[in-house]
């Protein structure tokens, strides 16, 4: 034909499109650019005729540009893409644009390529039955210019970069996670790959969908994916959260064993062992002989627990399995965490198939999940073999001893110790644990914080509010290793003038500084770290197996952050303890009395610093509370509280109003504790608990009366107080008062220190007087019993009442709305009249104010 020729680069290209929608500028540019030759109508019938019957001569190439690979005719003529050495070519748009751009050759391959995107992609698949379901995936990764293996290869072109799988039970499986460099994933990873193949720009980043985490952690395979999971010997509340976890992580929670199950989940509790009987039997099940095995187990506490398995099929495991599945965010290994005693059971039935492997591979999945179950990772695992021997060799050392003359063990007793000496040991002993457990603390903060395979436990914002909560205890184990090495020497070069009390006197200003912070922060460590255990169950699932490692001693990281507040009461004992065993006469003995004294102002400081917070808020949850009450010097001088119940109308409040009376050493805050329906906010949100009632000198309270306890009257006591009558004219009136139930053995200690500061600022004077409720006029029926609802059904219908006189509809939603909001919002403050006053005179007027 006319205007043949060949391009500098090779044969001629013929470039045909077999969409017409496909015949733009751009393309038509880019084949120009390509020095080929567009086929038009007839030409490109004849040559996709040629095509069809394979006949394109030998020197020519055609090439189809197709942008549905799905086509008819496009499935037929792909059949004739035979060796790359043939002379038909079949790519999509994105191929012809990125060749035409970089000035690069037509690719000749043996299958269509729509793209390049996922070049340099090896795939592996698993857990697929349908043979159509997995050549459809199989050509998608073709088409974008991946490879598809069926085997593991170590090394070459074919070593897998990615395992599609449907199913964790496999060899496979466990193969891609012990590589590590395999990326696990859901068969969704290739079909959105697939629907981007037009996104010309991601030519450029290739590795956006192939390599980057974040973009394939929303594939990835969860630890129990298709896992059917039965929970024995947990706890409801502890059955309720794993639940949620396994759901969250695509399994499912069944509460009874069938075929279906695939794992039984048992929880050993800590400091015990399950025990298991095991009998094997065969059985026919579809047609099939197959060995079962009756496991009956005795959890913790005697209860007992029958179990069928199917020997191969199901795993009976110990809960550290679940834990360690959840940390690794990987499905790990149950062999290693199984309650079957493989040695029992060897000889009787056909092992399971991972115990039947041999070779290299099988090695290497059980001693990668060992890595995870070694003491130095945190997991809990089952002893070694090595421990088991160094153990059985200890015991035959000391049997070799025994066998040793008396003279030999005569040299082997420890020489006798003084009592001094024996508690200066023990302080040494204890400060060794001490600074082990602070050890501890900061490297499992370290270890959840850090980058690690799978990511950090923690996200970027916790990870450093954690550490910054640490700080003090990086600081505090400087100063304990100090000390304790200072205790060593002295225990190795011992007299009875060592200089114990100077150790600790040396270091009292560094503890001022940091056991307080500490020790008043405590509590919001706690919390923070219990958030962060619901927030990142990786974090959870950490510490729970942090807390089987005897690394840690089995603690939990809460149980370890105790220890700091624990010790500095300890050492205050341990150094009293040594005192009582110096003599007076000890050169030692006056630096004693000053470590002690020290040790004490540091406790005191702690305490008065923790008192002060947690009165600041409870302040701070009142709201309108005066502002003088919320400075440093106001909340120095509280004394105590206490939750009560108002027991007669036009007091501070109203009848079975339940308030909480704060006593300083002036005064007395009267506030009204709301309901948990409805609180005010304050500036940040929060929801303030109290409402501020009265302010109260305690000049104005003449008479404390603590009532006589009988079977319908308890925790009652009245306070009369000073009230104005007029502008020139005051009276005494008394308030009555029921103490809540959890607060009635608190009653006398309360009046007894009210009563205390009433002398104190009145400068007379003033007792609890011992009274009767007839005294006072207080009837059985005005005290609320111990069904504190009753309160609420009593002021519903004073409610109901009140509104009904004042002409609201008694009927329908607007009653009970109106009721709710009566009930929860407190009535005016007493710092002017009440309106009911100013109509009964016989009401008792408002109180004066401060």
């Amino acid at each position: 034909m006319e205007g043949e020729h060949h391009s500098a680069n090779g044969p001629l290209c013929r470039f045909v499109f077999l969409e017409d929608g496909l015949h733009t500028a751009l393309m038509a540019e880019a084949v120009a650019n390509l020095k080929g030759r567009l086929l038009q109508k007839e030409e490109k019938k004849h040559w996709l005729a040629l095509a069809e019957r394979g006949e394109i001569p030998v020197g020519d190439r055609l090439v189809l540009i197709a942008a549905d690979f799905s086509d008819a005719f496009f499935q037929k003529l792909r059949s004739k893409l035979k060796t790359p050495s043939a002379r038909l070519s079949m790519i999509g748009p994105p191929v012809l644009l990125q060749c035409a751009g970089r000035d690069e050759k037509i690719p000749k391959t043996v299958r269509p390529l729509y793209n390049n995107l996922m070049h340099g992609v090896v795939v592996i698949f698993s857990g697929f039955d349908e043979a159509s379901a997995l050549a459809e995936l199989s050509d998608m990764v073709h088409y974008m210019g991946g490879k598809v293996t069926d085997k593991f290869h170590q090394t070459g072109t074919l070593k897998p970069t990615h395992l599609v799988a449907r199913w964790l039970l496999s060899d496979k499986y466990q193969s891609a996670f012990n590589f590590g460099s395999c990326h696990i994933v859901k068969e969704e990873w290739i079909k959105v790959c697939w629907s981007r193949r037009d996104e010309m720009h991601l030519d450029k980043k290739k590795t956006q969908l192939t390599q980057d985490k974040d973009f394939l952690k929303q594939f990835r395979l969860k630890p129990f994916h298709g896992l059917k999971i039965c929970l024995i010997g947990f706890d409801d509340s502890e059955k309720i959260s794993i639940k949620e976890l396994v759901q969250q992580n695509d399994g499912q929670v069944v509460d009874t064993i069938d075929h279906n199950t695939t794992h039984i989940v048992v929880e050993e509790k800590k400091d015990s062992e399950v025990q298991q009987t095991t009998e094997v039997h065969d059985t026919m099940r579809d047609g099939k002989n197959v060995k079962e095995l009756y496991v009956t187990i005795t959890l913790n506490g005697g209860e007992k627990a029958s179990i069928v398995l199917e020997a191969g099929k199901q795993s009976l495991v110990r809960s550290d399995w679940f834990w360690t599945c959840l940390k690794l965010d990987h499905y790990a290994n149950p062999d290693a965490f199984s309650l079957l005693d493989p040695s029992r059971l060897a000889s009787r039935f056909i092992p399971l198939k991972d115990e039947q492997s041999s070779g290299s591979r099988g090695r290497s999945r059980l001693s990668a999940v060992a890595e995870f179950d070694s003491p130095s990772s945190g997991c809990s695992g089952p002893p070694s073999n090595n421990s088991s021997f160094d153990i059985l060799g200890s015991r035959l050392h000391f049997g070799k001893l025994s066998a040793r003359s008396s003279s030999n063990l005569a040299s082997l007793v420890a020489p006798v110790i003084s009592k001094r000496q024996h508690t200066v040991l023990e302080m040494r002993d204890t400060e060794e644990k001490y600074v082990k457990s602070l050890g501890d603390i900061l490297k499992l903060c370290d270890n959840a914080t850090n980058n690690i395979e799978g990511g950090s436990y923690l996200d970027e914002d916790a990870g450093s509010r954690l550490q910054e909560h640490m700080k003090g205890i990086r600081e505090m184990i400087v100063i304990h290793r100090s000390v304790r090495g200072e205790l060593t020497e002295l225990t190795s070069h011992w007299t009875e003038g060592a200089p114990v009390g100077s150790i600790f006197l040396r270091c009292g200003r560094s503890l001022e500084e940091l056991y307080p912070p500490f020790v008043n922060n405590h509590d919001k460590i706690r919390k923070f770290i219990s958030d962060c255990e619901k927030r990142f169950p990786r974090f959870r699932a950490f510490l729970k197996l942090a807390e089987k490692d005897p690394l840690y001693d089995r603690q939990h990281l809460m149980d370890l952050l105790t220890r700091p507040v624990q010790r500095l009461p300890s050492v205050k004992l341990l150094l009293k303890d040594l005192r009582k065993r110096t003599e007076d006469g000890n050169r030692d003995a006056h630096e004693l009395d000053k470590a002690i004294l020290e040790i004490e102002r540091v406790l005191h400081l702690i305490n008065d610093g923790k008192r002060n917070t947690e009165v600041q808020e409870m302040l701070n949850g009142i709201e309108n509370i005066p502002h003088d009450l919320l400075s440093s010097s106001a909340t120095s001088g509280y004394i105590a509280h206490l939750d009560c119940v108002e027991l007669a109308s036009h007091q501070f409040h109203e009848k079975y109003a339940c308030v909480t009376l704060i006593l300083f050493n002036d005064a007395l805050e009267v506030a009204k504790k709301r309901s948990q329906a409805k609180k005010s906010q304050d500036e940040n949100g929060a929801k303030k608990p109290h409402k501020h009632l009265q302010f109260l000198p305690l000049i104005r309270l003449k008479e404390i009366a603590s009532i006589h306890d009988e079977e319908q009257v308890k925790g009652v006591f009245v306070l009369k107080l000073l009230v104005e009558a007029s502008h020139e004219n005051t009276s005494e009136h008394s308030y009555k008062f029921a103490c809540v139930p959890e607060y009635c053995e608190l009653k006398a200690k309360f009046l007894s220190q009210l009563a205390t500061q009433v002398s104190s600022s009145t400068c007379q004077s003033t007792e609890v007087k011992k009274a009767y409720a007839d005294d006072f006029d207080i009837k059985s029926s005005d005290v609320p019993k111990n069904e504190w609802e009753k309160i609420g059904r009593k002021v519903r219908r004073e409610v109901s009442i009140r509104f009904s006189t004042q002409g609201l509809k008694s009927s329908g939603q607007k009653l009970k709305r109106a009721v709710s909001t009566a009930f929860l919002t407190p009535a005016k403050l007493l710092d002017g009249e009440r309106a009911e006053a100013e109509q009964d005179h016989s009401s008792p007027m408002k109180l004066f104010r401060r």
